[in-house]
């Protein structure tokens, strides 16, 4: 049994990479992801983390972090030839797969 890690990333980019277990992922409609990403923001500052530090970590992740659909990383696994994949874990914007070759 093997398992693929996916991450979010461009389309071309992803066939050929390795990926993180888990992935940040777009909720489905603007009004939502922004509901999520303030919820998230709430989660760091109540973690201690200063307004400083919160806006550092997004800026450094821009242009590195694309976040997709779930259906675009499970397409993924599908074109990997995994046979069985899925959710293990889905907190806020991020989501964690499992896949089986």
């Amino acid at each position: 049994m093997s398992t693929a890690p996916v991450s979010a990333t461009s389309r071309s980019w992803r066939a050929t990479s390795p990926r993180s277990p888990s992935s940040q992922i777009l909720a489905p409609g603007a009004q939502l992801e922004d509901l999520i990403t303030t919820l998230h923001y709430r989660f760091k500052r109540d973690a201690g983390l200063s307004p400083e530090e919160i806006l550092d970590k997004k800026e450094s992740l821009l242009g590195v972090l694309r976040p997709v659909s779930t259906d675009d990383n499970l397409a993924v696994f599908e074109e990997a030839g995994f046979t069985s994949y899925g959710t293990i874990l889905k907190y806020l914007a991020f989501e964690g797969f499992i896949a089986i070759k």
